[in-house]
């Protein structure tokens, strides 16, 4: 699976930008940025995820996801879906716990 770094990284070149460039329009220093792209660190703050999110002209919400940085309220809505469970019933032998974290 791509890292979010490997992914931020990928937006980032298909949108024509520079790291220097990049960084500057999220307003964080590019060492930073090329810190997350390397893995190095973790994922930033929700905030700063937003702020590349709007960069990129991504939804906020898809790029905090793949930051595995949901709002609970978002978690809280995405399990209260019937589908959810119908489809994760198709999964033979899944439990609730292992179905939480395949999702």
């Amino acid at each position: 699976m791509q890292t979010f770094g490997t992914f931020i990284r990928q937006e980032r070149q298909l949108n024509n930008l520079t790291l220097r460039k990049f960084a500057e329009l999220v307003g964080v220093a590019p060492s930073y940025i090329s810190n997350i792209e390397s893995s190095a660190i973790v994922p930033p703050s929700e905030e700063v995820i937003c702020r590349m999110a709007h960069v990129l002209g991504m939804r906020e919400a898809s790029l905090l996801a793949r930051a595995g940085k949901l709002k609970a309220s978002t978690l809280t809505w995405f399990w209260a879906q019937p589908i959810v469970w119908e489809t994760l019933g198709c999964a033979s032998g899944m439990t609730e716990a292992d179905a939480r974290m395949f999702v």
